[in-house]
Protein backbone atom coordinates (compact mmCIF):
# COMPACT_ATOMS: atom_id res chain seq x y z
CA UNK A 1 0.00 0.00 0.00
CA UNK A 2 1.36 3.52 -0.79
CA UNK A 3 2.32 5.75 2.01
CA UNK A 4 1.52 8.92 0.11
CA UNK A 5 -1.08 9.66 -1.99
CA UNK A 6 -0.84 12.92 -4.43
CA UNK A 7 -3.87 14.10 -5.89
CA UNK A 8 -3.93 16.45 -9.25
CA UNK A 9 -7.17 18.17 -10.23
CA UNK A 10 -6.54 18.74 -14.21
CA UNK A 11 -8.38 21.51 -15.97
CA UNK A 12 -7.47 23.74 -19.06
CA UNK A 13 -3.64 23.90 -17.70
CA UNK A 14 -0.60 24.57 -20.55
CA UNK A 15 0.66 21.61 -21.49
CA UNK A 16 4.18 21.78 -20.65
CA UNK A 17 2.82 23.04 -17.09
CA UNK A 18 1.22 19.55 -16.59
CA UNK A 19 3.79 17.60 -17.88
CA UNK A 20 7.01 19.46 -15.26
CA UNK A 21 3.67 18.90 -13.11
CA UNK A 22 3.85 15.10 -13.55
CA UNK A 23 7.10 14.47 -14.00
CA UNK A 24 7.99 16.17 -10.59
CA UNK A 25 5.67 13.81 -9.00
CA UNK A 26 7.31 10.01 -11.26
CA UNK A 27 10.43 11.30 -10.29
CA UNK A 28 9.90 11.26 -6.58
CA UNK A 29 13.35 9.68 -4.87
CA UNK A 30 11.02 8.24 -1.93
CA UNK A 31 8.64 6.08 -4.59
CA UNK A 32 6.21 4.11 -2.38
CA UNK A 33 2.93 6.75 -3.37
CA UNK A 34 0.30 6.85 -5.68
CA UNK A 35 -0.77 10.10 -8.24
CA UNK A 36 -4.61 10.10 -8.74
CA UNK A 37 -4.77 12.51 -11.80
CA UNK A 38 -8.22 14.06 -11.91
CA UNK A 39 -8.96 14.69 -15.36
CA UNK A 40 -11.85 17.48 -14.38
CA UNK A 41 -13.51 17.61 -18.37
CA UNK A 42 -10.71 19.65 -19.25
CA UNK A 43 -11.39 20.61 -22.96
CA UNK A 44 -7.74 20.11 -24.09
CA UNK A 45 -4.81 17.64 -24.52
CA UNK A 46 -4.54 16.80 -20.85
CA UNK A 47 -7.09 13.94 -20.13
CA UNK A 48 -4.83 11.83 -22.74
CA UNK A 49 -1.61 13.13 -21.34
CA UNK A 50 -2.80 11.51 -18.21
CA UNK A 51 -4.06 8.56 -19.86
CA UNK A 52 -0.21 8.30 -21.63
CA UNK A 53 1.53 9.02 -18.21
CA UNK A 54 -0.79 6.12 -16.78
CA UNK A 55 0.30 4.02 -19.15
CA UNK A 56 3.97 3.97 -18.08
CA UNK A 57 3.60 4.38 -14.66
CA UNK A 58 1.39 1.76 -12.48
CA UNK A 59 1.41 4.55 -9.49
CA UNK A 60 -0.49 6.58 -11.45
CA UNK A 61 -4.73 6.44 -11.47
CA UNK A 62 -6.66 8.75 -13.71
CA UNK A 63 -10.29 9.49 -12.99
CA UNK A 64 -12.11 11.03 -16.09
CA UNK A 65 -15.24 13.21 -15.04
CA UNK A 66 -17.56 15.78 -16.48
CA UNK A 67 -16.88 19.16 -15.49
CA UNK A 68 -17.61 19.87 -11.72
CA UNK A 69 -15.17 22.07 -10.49
CA UNK A 70 -11.82 21.99 -8.50
CA UNK A 71 -13.21 20.88 -5.06
CA UNK A 72 -15.54 17.84 -6.78
CA UNK A 73 -12.02 16.66 -8.22
CA UNK A 74 -10.35 16.86 -5.19
CA UNK A 75 -13.24 14.90 -3.04
CA UNK A 76 -13.13 12.19 -5.77
CA UNK A 77 -9.93 11.98 -5.36
CA UNK A 78 -9.89 11.59 -1.90
CA UNK A 79 -12.36 8.63 -1.99
CA UNK A 80 -9.82 6.88 -4.76
CA UNK A 81 -7.01 7.10 -2.58
CA UNK A 82 -5.28 4.36 -1.01
CA UNK A 83 -2.03 5.98 1.33
CA UNK A 84 -2.14 6.89 4.73
CA UNK A 85 -1.58 10.18 3.86
CA UNK A 86 -3.18 12.86 1.45
CA UNK A 87 -1.65 16.23 -0.20
CA UNK A 88 -2.76 17.78 -3.10
CA UNK A 89 -0.63 19.73 -6.01
CA UNK A 90 -2.09 21.97 -8.34
CA UNK A 91 -1.56 21.20 -12.10
CA UNK A 92 0.73 24.15 -13.47
CA UNK A 93 2.91 23.36 -10.39
CA UNK A 94 5.54 21.46 -9.36
CA UNK A 95 7.47 19.90 -6.27
CA UNK A 96 10.96 19.11 -5.30
CA UNK A 97 12.24 15.71 -6.06
CA UNK A 98 12.62 14.84 -2.84
CA UNK A 99 9.61 16.28 -1.22
CA UNK A 100 8.19 13.38 -0.26
CA UNK A 101 10.98 11.57 1.41
CA UNK A 102 11.57 14.71 3.44
CA UNK A 103 8.12 14.41 4.52
CA UNK A 104 8.28 10.61 5.07
CA UNK A 105 11.31 11.13 7.40
CA UNK A 106 9.07 13.15 9.69
CA UNK A 107 5.27 11.40 9.59
CA UNK A 108 6.72 8.35 10.56
CA UNK A 109 8.31 9.66 13.76
CA UNK A 110 5.14 11.41 14.20
CA UNK A 111 1.59 11.40 15.57
CA UNK A 112 0.09 14.15 14.23
CA UNK A 113 -3.04 14.84 12.22
CA UNK A 114 -1.69 17.24 9.12
CA UNK A 115 1.56 18.81 8.56
CA UNK A 116 2.31 22.39 6.63
CA UNK A 117 5.45 23.11 4.88
CA UNK A 118 6.49 25.84 2.88
CA UNK A 119 6.41 27.10 -0.61
CA UNK A 120 8.44 29.12 -3.57
CA UNK A 121 6.55 31.20 -5.67
CA UNK A 122 8.13 31.05 -9.16
CA UNK A 123 7.15 34.31 -11.36
CA UNK A 124 8.99 34.23 -14.96
CA UNK A 125 11.55 36.21 -13.51
CA UNK A 126 12.05 36.03 -10.43
CA UNK A 127 11.41 33.09 -6.82
CA UNK A 128 10.16 34.36 -3.83
CA UNK A 129 10.48 32.04 -0.82
CA UNK A 130 7.04 31.68 1.52
CA UNK A 131 7.45 30.23 4.87
CA UNK A 132 4.18 29.80 7.12
CA UNK A 133 5.76 30.16 10.41
CA UNK A 134 8.66 31.99 12.49
CA UNK A 135 10.62 28.59 13.50
CA UNK A 136 11.75 26.17 11.41
CA UNK A 137 10.22 23.45 12.54
CA UNK A 138 7.38 23.46 15.28
CA UNK A 139 4.45 21.28 17.24
CA UNK A 140 1.93 24.44 16.89
CA UNK A 141 -0.44 24.40 19.63
CA UNK A 142 -3.82 26.15 19.88
CA UNK A 143 -2.92 29.83 20.29
CA UNK A 144 -0.31 29.21 16.74
CA UNK A 145 -3.08 27.33 15.28
CA UNK A 146 -5.65 30.08 15.88
CA UNK A 147 -2.90 33.05 14.46
CA UNK A 148 -2.32 30.91 11.15
CA UNK A 149 -6.15 31.28 10.89
CA UNK A 150 -6.35 35.01 11.03
CA UNK A 151 -2.85 34.76 8.70
CA UNK A 152 -5.72 32.95 6.38
CA UNK A 153 -8.19 35.55 6.52
CA UNK A 154 -5.71 38.43 6.50
CA UNK A 155 -1.61 38.04 6.32
CA UNK A 156 -0.78 41.31 7.98
CA UNK A 157 -3.13 40.70 10.89
CA UNK A 158 -1.15 38.09 12.13
CA UNK A 159 2.08 38.14 14.12
CA UNK A 160 3.56 35.99 11.63
CA UNK A 161 3.51 37.74 7.82
CA UNK A 162 5.05 36.34 4.89
CA UNK A 163 5.17 37.49 1.52
CA UNK A 164 2.03 35.90 -0.26
CA UNK A 165 -1.27 34.90 2.09
CA UNK A 166 -1.00 31.36 0.88
CA UNK A 167 -2.10 29.32 4.57
CA UNK A 168 -5.76 29.11 2.84
CA UNK A 169 -4.57 27.14 -0.44
CA UNK A 170 -4.90 22.96 -0.44
CA UNK A 171 -1.67 22.72 -1.47
CA UNK A 172 1.71 22.39 0.99
CA UNK A 173 -0.42 20.58 3.33
CA UNK A 174 0.36 16.77 4.33
CA UNK A 175 -2.75 14.90 5.60
CA UNK A 176 -3.16 11.93 7.66
CA UNK A 177 -5.91 10.26 6.12
CA UNK A 178 -7.50 8.94 9.18
CA UNK A 179 -7.92 12.41 10.06
CA UNK A 180 -9.77 13.42 6.98
CA UNK A 181 -12.41 10.47 6.93
CA UNK A 182 -13.32 10.91 10.79
CA UNK A 183 -13.93 14.20 10.54
CA UNK A 184 -15.62 14.18 7.22
CA UNK A 185 -14.07 16.77 5.97
CA UNK A 186 -14.60 17.57 1.65
CA UNK A 187 -14.23 20.50 -0.37
CA UNK A 188 -17.56 21.95 -0.61
CA UNK A 189 -18.72 21.85 -3.86
CA UNK A 190 -20.76 24.78 -4.14
CA UNK A 191 -18.11 27.42 -3.00
CA UNK A 192 -17.05 29.02 -6.07
CA UNK A 193 -13.85 30.73 -4.69
CA UNK A 194 -12.73 30.13 -1.06
CA UNK A 195 -13.11 26.47 -0.76
CA UNK A 196 -9.89 25.53 0.31
CA UNK A 197 -9.47 28.61 2.40
CA UNK A 198 -12.46 27.03 4.22
CA UNK A 199 -10.70 23.74 4.40
CA UNK A 200 -8.05 24.89 5.78
CA UNK A 201 -9.96 26.69 8.81
CA UNK A 202 -12.05 24.02 9.46
CA UNK A 203 -8.77 21.96 9.38
CA UNK A 204 -6.94 23.59 11.83
CA UNK A 205 -9.61 24.38 14.03
CA UNK A 206 -10.75 20.55 14.46
CA UNK A 207 -6.89 19.39 14.78
CA UNK A 208 -5.21 18.09 17.96
CA UNK A 209 -1.57 18.22 16.26
CA UNK A 210 0.00 20.23 13.74
CA UNK A 211 3.33 20.47 12.78
CA UNK A 212 5.11 23.11 10.78
CA UNK A 213 8.23 22.13 8.66
CA UNK A 214 10.27 25.21 7.54
CA UNK A 215 11.14 23.34 4.30
CA UNK A 216 10.58 24.62 0.67
CA UNK A 217 9.59 21.14 -0.78
CA UNK A 218 6.34 23.09 -3.08
CA UNK A 219 6.73 25.41 -6.51
CA UNK A 220 3.31 27.41 -6.70
CA UNK A 221 3.53 29.21 -10.03
CA UNK A 222 2.24 32.90 -10.90
CA UNK A 223 1.24 33.25 -14.76
CA UNK A 224 -0.95 35.75 -16.53
CA UNK A 225 -3.10 32.24 -16.83
CA UNK A 226 -3.62 32.03 -12.94
CA UNK A 227 -7.18 32.09 -11.86
CA UNK A 228 -6.61 34.77 -9.37
CA UNK A 229 -5.96 36.99 -13.21
CA UNK A 230 -8.71 35.85 -15.48
CA UNK A 231 -11.86 37.50 -16.14
CA UNK A 232 -14.54 36.56 -13.51
CA UNK A 233 -17.91 37.28 -15.14
CA UNK A 234 -19.83 36.39 -11.44
CA UNK A 235 -16.78 37.96 -9.53
CA UNK A 236 -19.57 39.97 -7.14
CA UNK A 237 -21.40 36.52 -6.52
CA UNK A 238 -18.44 34.39 -6.36
CA UNK A 239 -16.83 36.34 -3.25
CA UNK A 240 -19.34 37.20 -1.38
CA UNK A 241 -20.87 33.51 -1.05
CA UNK A 242 -16.70 32.77 -0.16
CA UNK A 243 -16.89 35.50 2.47
CA UNK A 244 -19.92 34.37 3.78
CA UNK A 245 -18.66 31.03 4.14
CA UNK A 246 -15.50 32.18 6.52
CA UNK A 247 -18.12 34.43 8.32
CA UNK A 248 -20.00 31.00 9.34
CA UNK A 249 -16.62 29.95 10.32
CA UNK A 250 -15.88 32.70 12.95
CA UNK A 251 -19.39 32.57 14.01
CA UNK A 252 -19.52 28.74 14.46
CA UNK A 253 -16.56 28.46 16.58
CA UNK A 254 -16.87 31.75 18.39
CA UNK A 255 -14.02 33.70 17.12
CA UNK A 256 -13.39 37.00 18.82
CA UNK A 257 -12.77 40.14 17.56
CA UNK A 258 -9.50 40.21 15.71
CA UNK A 259 -10.78 37.46 13.53
CA UNK A 260 -13.73 39.81 12.16
CA UNK A 261 -11.38 42.44 11.74
CA UNK A 262 -9.37 40.02 9.70
CA UNK A 263 -12.04 38.85 7.77
CA UNK A 264 -12.93 43.10 7.37
CA UNK A 265 -9.38 43.22 6.02
CA UNK A 266 -10.07 40.24 3.58
CA UNK A 267 -13.63 41.99 2.79
CA UNK A 268 -11.82 45.46 1.14
CA UNK A 269 -9.13 43.20 -0.32
CA UNK A 270 -12.21 41.44 -2.33
CA UNK A 271 -13.17 44.70 -3.77
CA UNK A 272 -9.66 45.09 -5.61
CA UNK A 273 -9.99 41.14 -6.29
CA UNK A 274 -13.52 42.14 -7.77
CA UNK A 275 -12.04 45.04 -9.84
CA UNK A 276 -8.90 43.58 -11.31
CA UNK A 277 -11.16 40.10 -12.46
CA UNK A 278 -14.43 41.99 -13.66
CA UNK A 279 -14.75 45.95 -13.47
CA UNK A 280 -11.28 47.23 -14.36
CA UNK A 281 -9.90 44.03 -16.79
CA UNK A 282 -9.64 43.93 -20.11
CA UNK A 283 -12.03 41.85 -21.37
CA UNK A 284 -15.01 43.80 -19.92
CA UNK A 285 -16.18 46.20 -22.73
CA UNK A 286 -19.03 47.93 -20.63
CA UNK A 287 -18.79 51.63 -20.74
CA UNK A 288 -17.00 53.40 -18.62
CA UNK A 289 -19.66 55.01 -16.84
CA UNK A 290 -21.09 51.68 -16.14
CA UNK A 291 -18.01 50.20 -14.36
CA UNK A 292 -18.10 53.20 -12.35
CA UNK A 293 -21.57 52.74 -11.12
CA UNK A 294 -21.21 49.22 -10.39
CA UNK A 295 -18.11 50.13 -8.65
CA UNK A 296 -20.10 52.42 -5.96
CA UNK A 297 -23.20 49.77 -6.14
CA UNK A 298 -20.78 47.25 -5.13
CA UNK A 299 -19.19 49.45 -1.82
CA UNK A 300 -22.21 50.79 -0.92
CA UNK A 301 -23.35 46.62 -0.60
CA UNK A 302 -23.13 44.80 2.29
CA UNK A 303 -20.19 43.37 3.72
CA UNK A 304 -18.46 46.20 1.61
CA UNK A 305 -20.10 48.98 3.40
CA UNK A 306 -19.86 47.72 6.43
CA UNK A 307 -16.16 46.75 5.74
CA UNK A 308 -15.14 50.04 4.80
CA UNK A 309 -16.78 51.71 7.35
CA UNK A 310 -15.61 49.77 10.59
CA UNK A 311 -12.38 49.41 9.62
CA UNK A 312 -10.29 52.69 11.11
CA UNK A 313 -7.91 54.62 8.92
CA UNK A 314 -4.76 54.65 11.33
CA UNK A 315 -5.53 51.09 11.99
CA UNK A 316 -5.29 49.68 7.72
CA UNK A 317 -2.71 51.55 7.45
CA UNK A 318 -0.77 50.46 10.01
CA UNK A 319 -1.10 46.92 8.63
CA UNK A 320 -1.19 47.29 4.70
CA UNK A 321 0.59 47.54 1.98
CA UNK A 322 1.69 51.12 0.34
CA UNK A 323 -1.27 50.38 -2.75
CA UNK A 324 -3.37 49.36 -0.16
CA UNK A 325 -3.17 52.82 1.90
CA UNK A 326 -4.14 54.59 -1.56
CA UNK A 327 -6.55 52.71 -2.53
CA UNK A 328 -8.55 52.71 0.67
CA UNK A 329 -8.51 55.53 1.17
CA UNK A 330 -10.40 56.39 -1.81
CA UNK A 331 -12.58 54.23 -0.68
CA UNK A 332 -13.26 55.85 2.34
CA UNK A 333 -13.56 59.13 -0.03
CA UNK A 334 -16.29 57.39 -2.33
CA UNK A 335 -13.31 58.38 -5.52
CA UNK A 336 -14.69 55.50 -7.47
CA UNK A 337 -13.66 57.11 -10.54
CA UNK A 338 -10.08 57.15 -9.32
CA UNK A 339 -9.91 54.14 -7.31
CA UNK A 340 -10.98 52.21 -11.31
CA UNK A 341 -7.85 54.51 -12.70
CA UNK A 342 -5.82 53.54 -10.06
CA UNK A 343 -6.48 50.04 -10.18
CA UNK A 344 -5.58 49.52 -13.70
CA UNK A 345 -2.53 51.68 -13.17
CA UNK A 346 -1.19 49.19 -10.10
CA UNK A 347 -1.73 46.37 -12.21
CA UNK A 348 0.37 47.62 -14.92
CA UNK A 349 2.96 48.69 -12.55
CA UNK A 350 2.70 44.82 -10.81
CA UNK A 351 2.54 43.06 -14.43
CA UNK A 352 5.57 44.79 -15.69
CA UNK A 353 7.82 43.52 -12.15
CA UNK A 354 7.22 40.07 -12.85
CA UNK A 355 8.46 39.96 -16.15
Amino acid sequence: MPLISIIVPVYKVKEQYLRECIDSLISQTFSNIEIILVDDGTPDNGGTICDDYAQEDQRIKVIHQKNQGVSAARNNGMDLATGDWITFVDADDWIELDSCEKLKNVIIHKDIDFLIFALKVNYSNKELKNPFWHEEFSVLNREDKHELQIQLLYKTISEFSPPHNMVGVAVCKLYNKNFLRNNNFRFKEDLPLSEDGVFAFHALEKSNKVLYVNEYLYHYRKHDESATLKYRENAVSDYSIGLKELKNCLYSYDKNERFYTALNFRIILNISAICNQLYCHKNNDDFFINKIKNIKTLCESIPYKTAIKEVGVGYYFKNSGYFQKIGFILLKMKAFSLYYYFTILVNKYKKGRTR
